[in-house]
């Protein structure tokens, strides 16, 4: 059976703060989606909806899209398809969100998007989690996966909405379960530019994404929702040097019934720069492994005019020697500079 899809993000909120990253987001999260050595999925079965879609866009929030029910539409063909089925339409349902956000008041378990068309003082949100929840209880599809790069903080004056969904008697189907969220209940997600482009992006989606590229596979050769739980940790942290300024994520995987998002032979190479001063000329440098024989994975003397030293390594946990000193064990999830 297929996979299907559902990818939102919306920049535009003309009675709110507009954000910068969240398009960028979920063009990429779609990007990687409906690659063959990504997600896997037809374009055809992947929804996408942004607010550029909505050129040219509003002024004013009431005019603004996408609306809850544009949200609502992206959703109706899967929906009316389960409905009419009765039985499971698909193997993986990937629901993707970046956009503002708010938490519930009377329920942590809501998950509040706001709309393009939301106004300051009446925030207008659905609880975007309902429409997980519906395919899971329908048991639509074997696994479901739902990612939201969004804040959750609380408005006291404002609480998520649940859609209108067609009711029926859950048979009591096991489905897989993958639910991530860019930051805990109650907290604010972030974005900023990032280097080398500068484009701006969700704290988030981007280590979320270098999860998917560079996480390692099981035995099997699948990257399953604990493998990209364990390094979206690991990497969030290592965008700033402050951690007060990176919001914690919440993942739920559930080892026992892991979910696979791709298939990989082996975890790819990703570039540990290291920044040499000019007083090491002649040393020698040697990088190890973090396992206990510390196996040498690269050995060579510094030349006479220090470089930025460049060596591909597995994702992991390494030790940095020059001369006599070694430095503090390195964790590579992604691409890294070290200034020794």
């Amino acid at each position: 059976m297929p996979d299907k899809g559902v990818v939102i993000g919306v920049n535009h909120y003309p009675g709110h703060k507009d954000l910068n990253g969240s398009e960028n987001d979920a063009t990429a999260f779609h990007a990687w989606l409906t690659r063959v050595d990504g997600g896997g999925l037809a374009t055809a079965d992947v929804k996408l909806l942004l607010s550029s879609h909505f050129a040219p866009l509003a002024a004013a929030a009431p005019s603004a899209k996408p609306t809850s029910e544009d949200v609502r539409g992206a959703f109706y063909p899967l929906i009316t398809e389960a409905t009419q089925s009765g039985q499971a339409i698909g193997d993986r349902l990937f629901v993707f969100f970046a956009g503002h956000g708010i938490g519930s008041v009377s329920a942590t378990s809501a998950v509040g998007f706001v709309h393009s068309n939301s106004e300051a003082v009446y925030t207008l949100a659905t609880d975007v989690l309902r429409y997980v929840d519906w395919f899971v209880r329908k048991g639509a599809f074997d696994s479901v996966i739902f990612i939201f790069d969004c804040c959750r903080v609380i408005q006291p004056t404002a609480d998520p909405v649940p859609p209108m969904l067609p009711v029926f008697v859950p048979q009591g189907a096991v489905v897989k379960q993958f639910n991530a969220y860019a930051t805990l209940y109650g907290k604010v997600a972030r974005e900023r530019p990032f280097p080398p482009t500068n484009v701006t992006r969700g704290y988030f989606t981007k280590a979320f994404l270098e999860a998917l590229e560079f996480a390692a596979p099981n035995q099997n050769g699948e990257v399953t929702g604990t493998g990209i739980k364990d390094f979206t940790h690991n990497r969030i942290q290592t965008f700033s040097q402050n951690w007060n300024d990176v919001p914690v994520p919440k993942i739920d995987a559930d080892s026992q019934a892991d979910v696979v998002f791709c298939r990989r032979a082996t975890a790819p190479l990703v570039e540990l720069r290291l920044l040499i001063p000019p007083a090491a000329a002649g040393h020698m440098l040697t990088v190890h492994d973090g396992g206990p024989t510390a196996t040498p994975m690269g050995n060579t003397p510094v030349p006479a005019v220090p470089p930025t030293m460049t060596i591909r390594l597995p994702v992991g946990m390494y030790k940095v020697v020059l001369g006599n000193k070694t430095y503090p064990t390195v964790q590579l999830t992604g691409e890294m500079d070290v200034s020794l």
